[in-house]
């Protein structure tokens, strides 16, 4: 898909026998000291662009996505990559494949709203009360510009999130589509979300005065923002730090879980574990 200054955006496709696309995840590839690793994009949750062809039976597919993650497996070891993590979409729960072959799949958590029911009904009390303030924001939607982007990379580099930059690159690349950048009028709030499939996720975001009442009204903005744009969903994209957790919770979301897995060489592996 084209390199940036950060990595390589690449497309794994699982093909079958006569060259007929079965299954194809979006992954970014990096470059460190110790040799290449591939990892679900920067900021995004999962590696979940996929197409399979169509079964009609659900054994079908069952035995259709095993074959696919077994092909995925056995590719990457055959690879020059020397670790490899990758989060699957929810609706991706079989692991059976990677627990057969020594992999241990971990959990994480987001909330979803589901933006076709009466959603707002479900916010917290308290909650309500903050958002009472949104109308003394203004909230713009467009490209970020450069000051824009730095001020959000930066806000990310300080909570330890790296790769930012990557995906500011294939933001513009792409014009944006299918991705949103949100702005407070000021610059004190930026957010950047995504609609796939008919699902909006919210990336990341930053806020540069620590306003929680600015965070609050600028996560409803995007929320309401993916219900103008008919998404049928709005994913908060990942749950799982205790104080973002409280947070998000208060939009009366639903809790799903979605897994992840990770493999490489047996060295790297030791060298990660040492690390934590």
């Amino acid at each position: 898909m084209g390199n940036s200054k950060n990595g390589e955006w690449r497309v794994l496709e699982i093909e079958e026998d006569g060259g007929q696309l079965v299954a194809a995840f979006l992954v970014w590839s990096t470059q460190a000291w110790w040799g290449k690793q591939v990892i679900t994009p920067p900021l995004m949750p999962t590696i979940g662009v996929y197409s399979e062809k169509t079964v009609s039976k659900r054994s079908g597919q069952n035995t259709k996505r095993k074959e696919v993650l077994q092909c995925l497996i056995n590719g990457l070891r055959e690879s020059n990559y020397s670790f490899w993590k990758l989060d699957f979409p929810p609706d991706w729960n079989d692991f059976q494949p990677f627990i057969w072959e020594g992999i241990q799949p971990a959990m994480k958590y987001t909330y979803r709203i589901d933006l076709k029911s009466p959603w707002r009904e479900q916010i917290s009390g308290k909650l309500k009360n903050v958002l009472t303030r949104k109308e003394s924001y203004v909230f713009t939607t467009g490209l970020f510009t450069p000051e824009q982007w730095r001020l959000f990379n930066s806000g990310l580099n300080q909570y330890g999130i790296t790769g930012g930059r990557g995906f500011e690159e294939m933001i513009e690349g792409k014009n944006a589509t299918p991705f949103y950048c949100i702005a407070e009028e000021k610059g004190h709030y930026l957010a950047v979300c995504g609609l796939f499939d008919g699902i909006m996720y919210y990336f990341a975001a930053v806020n540069e005065k620590k306003d929680n009442a600015l965070s609050a009204c600028g996560l409803m903005h995007c929320i309401e923002l993916a219900e103008s744009l008919g998404a049928a969903s709005f994913d908060f994209e990942g749950s799982m730090m205790p104080n973002v957790e409280r947070f998000f919770r208060g939009f009366g979301g639903q809790l799903i879980n979605y897994g992840s897995v990770s493999d490489g060489k047996w060295w790297i592996k030791q060298m990660k574990k040492l690390k934590k």
